[in-house]
């Protein structure tokens, strides 16, 4: 019996084994998108009534998102997510532009 490297049991094996790699990130994905979703009632639900919406937010409060942008320039001053209001860098400076006052 051979065993080819292109047979299906083989890519079912690679697929399962690499699970511990691939499922944590899937995983947070999903949550995320539902999570952003959520007032049109997920990824793939119904959108809820006003009444199932409020009661969504009185359980889980507002939306907010895991997933913020922080520099090291940010980090090192303590300006992270709770400085930035974990909504990333709205509000702040653009981080490309430069002062005008170190310019000569």
């Amino acid at each position: 019996m051979d065993i080819h490297l292109n047979s299906e049991p083989v890519k079912y094996a690679i697929v399962a084994l690499t699970f511990p790699f691939w499922g944590p990130f899937a995983k947070a994905l999903w949550q995320e998108f539902n999570d952003a979703l959520r007032d049109e009632g997920g990824l793939f639900g119904a959108a809820p009534t006003p009444e199932q919406l409020k009661a969504i937010e009185r359980q889980r409060g507002r939306f907010r998102s895991g997933m913020v942008c922080v520099t090291w320039a940010e980090h090192e001053r303590g300006e992270g997510r709770e400085g930035a209001g974990g909504q990333g860098n709205h509000g702040a400076e653009p981080r490309n532009e430069r002062k005008r006052s170190n310019a000569r």
